[in-house]
């Protein structure tokens, strides 16, 4: 289901830049944030597709320095974790946001790697909230079925747009990784989510690397 969420977001992002119209810059709009970064990525893969495909690991890479910087990985982990959070250690929070981080990048890369041409249109964007985030509607419409409903939740940090969260199909992606986190805190604490995610980091980078 993860897996699936991302890759929607991938898509709608690189399908919504390929009808776009004159590059904007970055930081001018959230609906901005989106087109530009995708518009890199997608820069990216074309540029790399010959080494990608001798060496899928390198996506990662790309996903590090092309995307990572504009979503707001702090934000996304403290709320994942939820009230777990606050009983969390400084170090164990660090541990925890950068397994999370790598978890996310790698899910994020796998979905690029499968990344096809489908349509998507961006919806107006919504007007600031209370605490002045915004959100930016998108409808993916895949090559069979009814157009899936995709938003990216942004707000303002250090004077940049961030993405703190994606709703696909009215599915949350940080409130679907809350209710997995919450069961293996009751089940062994903290450490046990951080060992849980640093597992699946490394059987992720083992099966990668096999495959190659």
């Amino acid at each position: 289901m993860f897996k699936r969420m991302l890759a929607l977001l991938l898509w709608t992002a690189l399908c919504g830049w390929a009808g776009a119209g004159a590059l904007a810059r970055a930081d001018d709009a959230p609906q901005a944030v989106i087109e530009t970064t995708a518009n890199r990525m997608l820069e990216a893969l074309r540029r790399e597709q010959a080494r990608l495909r001798q060496d899928p690991r390198l996506i990662y890479g790309l996903v590090e320095q092309i995307a990572v910087p504009r979503f707001d990985f702090e934000a996304i982990s403290q709320w994942a974790l939820g009230r777990n959070w606050r009983v969390a250690t400084p170090e164990q929070q660090r541990a925890f946001t950068e397994q999370f981080r790598m978890l996310l990048v790698r899910t994020y890369g796998n979905a690029l790697l499968e990344y096809s041409d489908e349509a998507v249109r961006f919806l107006p964007t919504s007007a600031p909230n209370a605490d002045g985030d915004v959100l930016v509607r998108s409808e993916f419409q895949p090559k069979a079925g009814p157009a899936v409903p995709i938003n990216y939740s942004l707000h303002q940090k250090a004077g940049r747009w961030l993405v703190y969260d994606v709703t696909v199909d009215g599915v949350s992606l940080v409130s679907s990784y809350r209710s997995t986190f919450a069961n293996q805190v009751r089940d062994g604490g903290v450490d046990k989510v951080i060992g849980s995610l640093a597992d699946l980091n490394a059987r992720g980078s083992t099966t990668r690397g096999a495959a190659q």
